[in-house]
C-alpha cells in the first residue's frame, strides 16, 4: 500500500481512537444522562445496522470513493452538532448521523486497495492470496496503531476540558484531514467494474441498488467460501463481545478493586497482540510461497478461532490474574491470525462489483453474533454468575463454528 494511502487510512482510524475512551463521558456532557445513554447508543446501533448492506451495495454501485466522502462529512456533522450546545436532542440528531456515517464507511476504501491488489496479481492467484494476506495485515496495523494512538490522546484533551469541545475540535480536524488525503490520493474514477461500463453506451446498464443486492444473495447462495466466512464471523462476534464486556470486571474481582490501573496496560497488550497476530499471518511461510490457497487459510482461520472460544473458556475458568491476563492476550493473538485469513478468503471469493456490499453483510453477520450473545448474556446472568456466562457463550460461538467447519469439509 502506498504511504500516501496509509496516511489516509492511519487519520482515519486516530480520528475514531479519540473518542474510543470517553464517548459516553462525552455525550452525557453534551446533554445525554445516565437514563438517556443506552437509548442514545442504542439509535447509533440501530441507524448502523439497518444502512450497513444498503449502504455497501450503493457504494459498489454508486462509487466507493463518493460513499467515503460522504460518510466523512456525516461524521464531521456528527460533532458540530454536540459543538451547538448542551442538549438530548442535539445528542440523539447527533447519534442518527454517526450511524449513517458507520454505515456508509464500511469497506469504502478498503475495497479499493483490495481491487488493486487483485488487479496487480489476477494471473496469479497463490501470489494474489498472499498479497491480500499482507494488505489484510496492514489493515489491522493500521487500524490498531491508529486506534490507540486516538485514544491516547483523547484520553489526555478529556482531562483538560471537562466541556469535551477539545476532543469535538480534534475529531473533526483530524477527521477532515483523512478526507483530504482521500480526496487527494484516490482518483475520481476509480470505482467498482459496475460503475466503470456505466461510462459506456455498449457495456452493461449499471444495476439499481435492489438488483446489486440480489445478486449479492444470489453469490452467497451459491459461494461455500462465502457462507464458512459468515459464519466463524458471527461466531468471531459472540466471543468478541463477550471479552470486550466482561474481562474488566472479571479481572478486577480477581485481582481486586484497587488493581484499576491494571486495566489499560492489559487492554493495550490486548490491541499490541492482535496487531502481532496480523503481521505473523501475512508472513507465514506458507502463504510467503504461494502455498496453501483458500482451503489452507480456512483451516487456520477455524483454527485459530476454535482456540479463541477456547480462550473464553480458560478466562472464565482460571483463578489467578496472571494466567487471565495471559489468556487475554493470547485470545487477541489469535483473533489477529483469524481476522487476516478470514478477509483473505472474503474478498478473494466476493466478485469486485459485489465487494464492498460483501464487507457490509460480513459485519452484519459479527454484529448479529454480538447481538445474540448480548442476550444469553442477560438470560444466564439473571439466574447464574458470571463463572458461567463463560462457557455458556463459548458454547453459543461454538456452533456457527462447527458449521463454518462442516462447509470446510464440503469445499
Amino acid at each position: 500500500m502506498p504511504v500516501s494511502h496509509m496516511l489516509a487510512f492511519a487519520l482515519m482510524n486516530f480520528g475514531t481512537g479519540i473518542t474510543v475512551p470517553v464517548l459516553s463521558l462525552l455525550l452525557m456532557a453534551r446533554g445525554a444522562t445516565l437514563e438517556t445513554l443506552p437509548l442514545v447508543m442504542g439509535v447509533t446501533l440501530v441507524v448502523t445496522v439497518a444502512l450497513e448492506v444498503p449502504s455497501g451495495v450503493a457504494a459498489d454501485v454508486l462509487g466507493r470513493r463518493r460513499l467515503f466522502v460522504c460518510s466523512m462529512v456525516l461524521g464531521i456533522a456528527v460533532y458540530v452538532l454536540l459543538a451547538l450546545g448542551v442538549n438530548v436532542w442535539l445528542v440523539v440528531a447527533s447519534s442518527v448521523l454517526r450511524g449513517i456515517a458507520l454505515a456508509a464507511r464500511t469497506g469504502t476504501l478498503e475495497s479499493i486497495e483490495v481491487d488493486r491488489v487483485m488487479a496487480a496479481h489476477a494471473k496469479h492467484p497463490g501470489l494474489r492470496l498472499s498479497a491480500l494476506d499482507k494488505l489484510n495485515s496492514m489493515f489491522a496495523v493500521l487500524e490498531t496503531v491508529g486506534v490507540g494512538a486516538g485514544a491516547l490522546a483523547g484520553g489526555v484533551l478529556a482531562t483538560l476540558d471537562a466541556s469535551y469541545l477539545l476532543v469535538i475540535a480534534a475529531v473533526c480536524v483530524v477527521n477532515a484531514g483523512a478526507l483530504v488525503v482521500a480526496l487527494l490520493v484516490y482518483p475520481r474514477d476509480e470505482r467498482s467494474a459496475c460503475s466503470v461500463h456505466a461510462e459506456f453506451q455498449e457495456g452493461p446498464r449499471r444495476p439499481s441498488v435492489g438488483e446489486a443486492l440480489h445478486q449479492i444473495i444470489a453469490a452467497i447462495k451459491d459461494g461455500g467460501t462465502l457462507k464458512m466466512v459468515l459464519l466463524a464471523s458471527a461466531a468471531a462476534g459472540v466471543v468478541m463481545l463477550t471479552v470486550e464486556t466482561y474481562w474488566q470486571p472479571a479481572l478486577l474481582a480477581l485481582a481486586g478493586d484497587g488493581m484499576t490501573w491494571l486495566l489499560g496496560p492489559v487492554s493495550c497488550a490486548g490491541q499490541a497482540a492482535a496487531a502481532l497476530g496480523s503481521v505473523a499471518a501475512s508472513r507465514m511461510r506458507g502463504p510467503q510461497t504461494g502455498g496453501w490457497g483458500a482451503h489452507g487459510r480456512s483451516v487456520w482461520m477455524l483454527g485459530t478461532l476454535a482456540g479463541a472460544v477456547l480462550m473464553v473458556v480458560v478466562l472464565g475458568a482460571v483463578t489467578v490474574p496472571g494466567l487471565f491476563v495471559a489468556a487475554y492476550v493470547a485470545f487477541y493473538l489469535l483473533l489477529g491470525v483469524r481476522t487476516v485469513f478470514e478477509q483473505t478468503l472474503l474478498h478473494e471469493a466476493a466478485p469486485s462489483e459485489e465487494r464492498t456490499g460483501m464487507m457490509s453483510i460480513q459485519s452484519i453477520a459479527l454484529r448479529a453474533g454480538g447481538l445474540v450473545a448480548t442476550g444469553v448474556s442477560s438470560v444466564v446472568t439473571t439466574f447464574s454468575t458470571l463463572a458461567c456466562l463463560w462457557p455458556a457463550l463459548a458454547l453459543v460461538a461454538a456452533v456457527p463454528s462447527v458449521l463454518a467447519a462442516v462447509r470446510v469439509r464440503r469445499m
